[in-house]
């Protein structure tokens, strides 16, 4: 932050595009999209936990695995994604709560 310069609050529309475009864009160009600092945005994926989506690191030829490889692979992929869907329903009930906190400081505010 510049001398002078006052933090902005994010706003939900902000905080929102940062945590649907985290891992498709990089810092820099969710930052020139809000008119934020890379810093910022960086700092907001630290304060919430962001991550990039993980690139898968192994390939496998399909036509090797046994029936019983691949149920074992659907049953953990299912469990992934039941826990990826429970975080994003957790973070998108702390972002929630964070708005009505804001909007109650601001109230007190007035």
């Amino acid at each position: 932050m510049r001398k002078g310069e006052k933090k902005r609050r994010w706003t939900a529309e902000e905080r929102a595009f940062v945590v649907a475009n985290y891992g498709r864009m990089s810092h820099g160009e969710i930052a020139k999209h809000l008119g934020r600092s890379t810093i910022a945005v960086q700092a907001f994926a630290r304060r919430f936990r962001l991550v990039k989506d993980a690139q898968p690191t192994l390939e496998v030829d399909p036509e090797a695995l046994t029936p019983a490889q691949v149920r074992t692979l659907v049953q953990r992929v299912e469990m992934l994604e039941r826990a990826v869907a429970e975080y994003e329903e957790e973070r998108e009930g702390w972002l929630e709560r964070i708005d009505a906190l804001e909007g109650r400081v601001a109230a007190s505010k007035r």
